[in-house]
């Protein structure tokens, strides 16, 4: 249709069910958020011949994202005195993001966040996080390569008649992401974090079919050690299905199963499951 669009909305639903094997511990636990976003593109962006959801990367469209969510959790504990947990929390944020530079070779992105997470257990504790992240990266054709830098200080409001404390549990996570695409209708994506302790990594690749259906494959795993001296060791994959159903509206879904496993420090080791569902939409007003 070659119209240009210069904004894109997004709305989705994540609920996620976690089990543990121990009995001593938390047995399940179940969670939910709800989560929109609108992102305004610098320049136009126009609907050519590329997969929609592509065209933004191919054309080195810059813009900037707000975006904001909230949701809760519950966790049961029948083998304990405190039966129940639960949690609610709420975050804001934005993303500026572009290229820059002799033919736009130069690629860079800032990003800022409000988090508050109030716990019930069974006196109310909250906590204020403030995430920052940067990245830096080049473009040659197709293919970006960039470094990240990310950042979550947290101040933890604890029960009255106790002090809050402002705390950074991490100097900051560094990251190495390269992402491709092959023939305007593969994608490729592989990343590399640095954390606390330990590093993750992920990759995966997305194919569109008749350019409006995507079908994505991601896997991912990593090791921990936590401040307490116990390890942390996680594996899982992403699997998700777009459509656009016309050039201004699509739907997604995704499954993402995690495994994961603590041990070590003289505390009980035990292993537990995830299992996340999204649903989303994606709007591109005329």
């Amino acid at each position: 249709s070659n119209q240009p669009l210069a904004t894109e909305f997004s709305v989705s639903g994540t609920v996620i069910s976690t089990s543990w094997n121990a009995p001593a511990l938390a047995t399940d636990r179940i969670a939910g958020s709800a989560d929109a976003s609108a992102t305004v593109f610098f320049l136009p962006v126009i609907d050519d011949d590329a997969p929609p959801s592509l065209q933004a990367y191919l054309q080195r469209a810059g813009g900037f994202t707000l975006y904001g969510g909230g949701g809760g959790s519950r966790t049961d504990y029948p083998t304990q005195s405190l039966d129940r947990v639960s949690s609610t929390f709420g975050r804001v944020g934005f993303d500026l993001f572009g290229y820059f530079g002799p033919h736009q070779t130069l690629y860079g992105s800032v990003g800022f966040a409000v988090r508050a997470t109030s716990y019930d257990i069974p006196n109310t504790q909250s906590a204020i996080e403030l995430p920052i992240a940067l990245s830096l990266g080049v473009r040659w054709h197709t293919l970006r390569i960039r470094l990240s830098w990310h950042i979550d200080p947290t101040r933890s409001l604890s029960p009255a008649g106790t002090s809050p404390s402002f705390d950074v549990p991490f100097w900051g996570t560094v990251g190495l992401h390269v992402f491709g695409i092959v023939g305007r209708k593969l994608a490729l994506t592989a990343e590399g974090y640095v954390l606390d302790g330990g590093g993750s990594a992920e990759g995966g690749a997305e194919l569109w079919l008749a350019r409006r259906f995507g079908i994505g494959l991601t896997a991912v795993g990593g090791h921990q050690t936590l401040q307490d001296a116990r390890t942390e060791d996680w594996v899982g994959a992403i699997a998700e299905l777009t459509g656009w159903l016309t050039a201004r509206f699509a739907v997604q879904v995704a499954y993402e199963p995690q495994w994961f496993r603590f041990s070590g420090h003289e505390s009980l080791t035990f292993s537990g499951s995830d299992h996340r569902v999204t649903f989303g939409i994606l709007v591109r007003p005329l």
